[in-house]
């Protein structure tokens, strides 16, 4: 399995900035063994989708066989009166993934389990992958140490998962997020919480594919990247990259810094 790294802009960029991004990105990037997800501000997805098109063809998503695009969130809904709100199907004509569930829309937008497993469920009905963040129920001060964070993650993985059908090879990418480790990037500098220690990280995401297991069986499971996310950096990207459990990465605050974002790839 190829190392999936994910970019997460949150609400950053213009139009303009994010091709820009998009352009210089690819300048620094001119070859990559990993694939790579922008999770950009749905105004930007459709410039940015046109960047990547350019000598291609009209409907391809993914031009560069490692560069994708994803939304931040989508509705449960597939059309209605919610004003304001965006549906899987609007989504799919211009990414090919999006984030559900991240620990900000739970905390700002009181999203709850069976709102992700909703989204989850649409997101597969037109054919996007879901990169699901957990974490959401692990305590700040007691996370990776305590020896609930397992039985929280159990919990929220079944209330999250089951039910979903793979019948159809829907594919899906989980992200685990310690809330404590989860950079802030607000309207002044970017602030970064505490990288956890990666032989704990590994720990959880092996802990995570064996329920993923129970869940789905050996053949799905084996098949659904468990990504980290909490204050990546290219300072210790390396160390976390070394343990084979962790397929990827989801990455916050230096996502906004393209040459960083390039250097945090490149030691993948």
């Amino acid at each position: 399995m190829k190392k999936l790294i994910v970019a997460n802009w949150k609400m950053h960029f213009t139009v303009v900035q994010a091709v820009s991004f998009l352009q210089k990105l690819r300048e620094l990037l001119q070859v990559t063994s990993v694939d790579i997800v922008l999770c950009a501000p749905f105004t930007a997805l459709s410039a940015l989708r046109y960047e990547l098109q350019k000598g291609s063809g009209t409907f391809a998503l993914q031009i560069r066989p490692n560069i994708s695009l994803g939304a931040q969130n989508i509705h449960a809904e597939t059309h209605g009166a919610f004003t304001g709100e965006i549906s899987p199907a609007m989504v799919k004509e211009l990414a090919s993934y999006v984030l559900i569930g991240h620990s900000e829309r739970r905390r700002h937008s009181h999203e709850t389990e069976t709102l992700v497993h909703k989204k989850i469920a649409a997101a597969h009905a037109v054919g996007l992958i879901p990169i699901v963040c957990l974490g959401a129920k692990v305590g700040v001060k007691t996370e990776l140490v305590s020896p609930f964070v397992e039985k929280d993650l159990e919990q929220e993985l079944k209330d999250c998962l089951t039910g979903l059908s793979f019948a159809n090879k829907e594919k899906l990418v989980l992200a685990y997020e310690p809330p404590g480790s989860i950079s802030s990037v607000g309207t002044g500098a970017i602030t970064t919480g505490n990288a956890a220690d990666p032989k704990r990280v590994a720990h959880i995401c092996f802990f995570i594919k064996r329920q993923l297991e129970q869940l789905f069986g050996e053949s799905v499971a084996r098949q659904i990247p468990v990504l980290y996310g909490g204050s990546v950096t290219s300072a210790n990207i390396k160390s976390f990259s070394q343990e084979k459990e962790i397929d990827g990465f989801l990455v916050g605050g230096a996502s906004l810094d393209v040459e960083e974002f390039a250097r945090i790839v490149k030691s993948v």
